[in-house]
Parts: structure tokens; C-alpha cells; sequence
């Protein structure tokens, strides 16, 4: 399972990095196209990701992840065979990332609720701790990995292996002697109203809760901003600066580091200064550490120093 979500996982992180670099750099997709690119890949967690939570507990989880990763596999394929063809274009690519985003949302979600009934929940935290790690390795060496792929063997191939990854885990999976208790037959059925009746309990519970409802509303507004952010990102990257995809990379592996090491003192950051100041800081400092981003078009000498400083202090 470790291993399995760990490969997994790395995959994502080339995907969220390679197609991108494969719209800018291959098709020479516009500002515009490149933000629906994005919006392919992350609504499936804004439209079903409420839905499939509640449907998860419902179905075997372990031919979930199988299938998952598999039918992300064929999907990514469809990109280098379709280049090979001569007929890739920005249509197939947007399908391609909204089916991947969809399958990863499944994934996510099943894996999660799987690791409880695999380990025990006196191994729970040991267990998360672990499959943490494997995240934030992913992040610093993800993008990085997909950078040096896209620049050795061109955006096509590098999809194709990114491609190949998901095949890996799924072999891993397949292996996983789930215990009985994971083979048993849903309590109740997954009928459409029930479904949609559990995802509104869930929502009401959120809105309703005194301290969950900010932190709801602060990770909406920081994520759409994000996401506005990341959608022209890569090409202000590669036309505006001129950096190539390791550089690229290069950056987004650095914001990998540096959210890990973030993760390593929130802890005692927060014992010292309160939960909440401690996050409302983080926002003040990452905002004004990622005004050098736009600022680095200014001076072209040091625009990418500037940029790996900004990520890495985001």
C-alpha cells in the first residue's frame, strides 16, 4: 500500500507538471487555454469529490485503486500515441486531465479511507506519518523528475513514462492481501438521493461549525487564487522569464522543500504563538514573499534566483 500510493503519488506530481509543459511547449497553447487545462484537471475535485467520499464506503476499495491507477495509465498513454498520429490537440489534452483529475480524486479518497481497516488505528498515525512522507518526497521531487524528462526526452515521452508509473502501482495493489472485513458487501445502497442526502449533512456539518468554517472558507479562497496563479504559471515561466522545463521544474521542486520544511516547525510555531496567529502569518508571508515572482520579469539576470526564492519561502 506504501509503496503503491508512493509511485502513485510521484505520477500525479509529473502529470500536474508534464502536461502543462507539453500544452506550452508543444502546442503552444495560449493564457487562456492554459487556464482551462487547469480547470480540467482540478474540478473533479470541486464537483465529485463530496460524492465520491460517500460512495467510497460503499464499494471494495482495493479494485477501486487498481482500476484507478490502470485507467489513468491508458489515459496518458492516448497523449504520446496521439502525438505520434499527428493528430494531439488541446481537446484531447483538456479530456485527458479531466479523466486523471477524476481518477485521482477516486484514488485519494479510497486510499484514505482503506488505510484504517488495512492497519488498525493503533497504527494509524504511524501509518499517515508515513504515507506523509511519501507526499512531501513527491512534491520535491515530482515536478523536478517531469522537468528533466520533458528536457531529455521531449513532454510527449515524458507522459508516456509518467503513464507507465501508474501501471507500477497498480502492480503493487494488486499484490495487497486485504483482509476479509474489506470484502464485505455494502451495508446500504449507494442510491443517488441517499448519496446526495450524506454529501449535504456533511456540508451543513462544515458551514455549521464555529472554527471549521473559516479554515473552510480561507483554503477556498487561497486555493481559487492558487489556482488562478498556477494556471499561467508555466508560461510565464517558459515565454516571459525564458526558462527551460528543469528549471521548471527546478522550482516547483524547491516549493516542494520548502513546504516540507514549513511543515517541520508549524508545530512549534504554533505552541508559540497560537494556531491561529500562526496561520494568519503564513498568509501575510506568503503573499509578500510571492510578489518577487512578477517582479523577476524586471530583471531577467536574476529572474530565476528570484523565483526559486519566492516558491520555496510560498
Amino acid at each position: 500500500m506504501w509503496w503503491a500510493t508512493t509511485v502513485s503519488r510521484f505520477g500525479s506530481e509529473v502529470t500536474l507538471l508534464a502536461l502543462p509543459l507539453l500544452a506550452a511547449l508543444v502546442l503552444d497553447a495560449s493564457p487562456a487555454q492554459m487556464g482551462l487545462l487547469l480547470a480540467a484537471f482540478t474540478a473533479p475535485f470541486l464537483v465529485i469529490g463530496l460524492l465520491v467520499g460517500v460512495w467510497v464506503d460503499r464499494v471494495r476499495r482495493v479494485p477501486l485503486l487498481v482500476f484507478s491507477d490502470l485507467a489513468r495509465a491508458a489515459l496518458l498513454a492516448a497523449v504520446p500515441v496521439a502525438w505520434e498520429a499527428g493528430w494531439l490537440s488541446m481537446g484531447l489534452v483538456y479530456a485527458v486531465a479531466l479523466g486523471v483529475g477524476a481518477l485521482t480524486v477516486v484514488f485519494e479518497v479510497a486510499s484514505l479511507s482503506l488505510l484504517p481497516a488495512l492497519i488498525g488505528r493503533e497504527h494509524l498515525v504511524e501509518g499517515n506519518g508515513k504515507l506523509e512522507a511519501s507526499r512531501s518526497l513527491a512534491q520535491i521531487g515530482g515536478p523536478g523528475l517531469a522537468g528533466a524528462l520533458v528536457g531529455l526526452l521531449g513532454a510527449p515521452l515524458a507522459v508516456l513514462l509518467d503513464a507507465a508509473s501508474y501501471v507500477v502501482s497498480a502492480t503493487f495493489l494488486k499484490t495487497l492481501n486485504a483482509p476479509d472485513k474489506l470484502r464485505t458487501e455494502p451495508d446500504t445502497p449507494a442510491s443517488p438521493r441517499r448519496v446526495l442526502r450524506e454529501a449535504g449533512e456533511g456540508l451543513r456539518t462544515v458551514f455549521a461549525h464555529p472554527l471549521l468554517r473559516p479554515l473552510v472558507l480561507c483554503s477556498a479562497t487561497n486555493n481559487f487564487s492558487g489556482l488562478v496563479f498556477f494556471a499561467v504559471y508555466v508560461l510565464y515561466m517558459t515565454e516571459d522569464l525564458g526558462l527551460g522545463p528543469t528549471a521548471v521544474g527546478l522550482v516547483f521542486s524547491l516549493g516542494g522543500l520548502g513546504a516540507l520544511l514549513g511543515a517541520l516547525v508549524a508545530g512549534r510555531a504554533s505552541r508559540g504563538f497560537g494556531a491561529g496567529p500562526t496561520m494568519a502569518g503564513a498568509m501575510v508571508l506568503c503573499g509578500l514573499s510571492g510578489m518577487a515572482i512578477p517582479l523577476a520579469v524586471a530583471a531577467p539576470a536574476v529572474a530565476l534566483p528570484m523565483v526559486l526564492a519566492a516558491e520555496f519561502g510560498q
